[in-house]
């Protein structure tokens, strides 16, 4: 009955691994993934118990899907991948540590958008000020936007 991941230095040839893996372990809660300097792209999905994911120092990282109902955590700290959340998290807690800016060439504003309905609901965020400059003072800034936070009580730009 493992609960908790802490995977390390994991390279380009075990992405699809990584992501069976994770799948596999289905009472999962906590996930943790550091300094993978070759991780391209990872896939993470439960249906079931994955309440936390935190994701350190892959620079290499170019796309993150995640697909949980009940992420409460998420951090990460790394250039901005192309980050494709499955579903709106009920996020009580993110941080969003992009202070390289974006891990691919082709990035605009529009592929943050997944990530703006992700953690519209989080309590507690904490920012890099290149995701805030960037990505979040526009969305707010806009005449024609709309968007807000709903159930903000901390917020922290670094």
């Amino acid at each position: 009955m493992l609960k908790s991941l802490h995977l390390m230095s994991v390279t380009y040839l075990t992405n699809e691994a990584v992501s069976s893996m994770i799948t596999a372990f289905e009472l999962l809660e906590t996930l943790k993934i550091t300094c993978c300097n070759c991780l391209q792209s990872l896939s993470i999905g439960s249906d079931t118990k994955l309440l936390s994911v935190i994701i350190l120092d892959c620079p290499q990282l170019k796309s993150l899907h995640i697909r949980s109902f009940k992420l409460r955590t998420f951090r990460y700290r790394g250039p901005l991948p192309w980050f494709r959340p499955e579903y709106h998290f009920n996020l009580a807690d993110a941080l969003l540590d992009s202070r390289e800016g974006p891990g691919h060439s082709s990035f605009t504003g529009r592929d943050f958008d997944p990530v703006l309905l992700t953690i519209k609901n989080v309590k507690v965020l904490t920012l890099c000020k290149w995701t805030f400059e960037e990505l979040i003072c526009p969305s707010l800034s806009t005449l024609l936007g709309d968007f807000q936070f709903y159930n903000l009580k901390e917020f922290v730009v670094d």
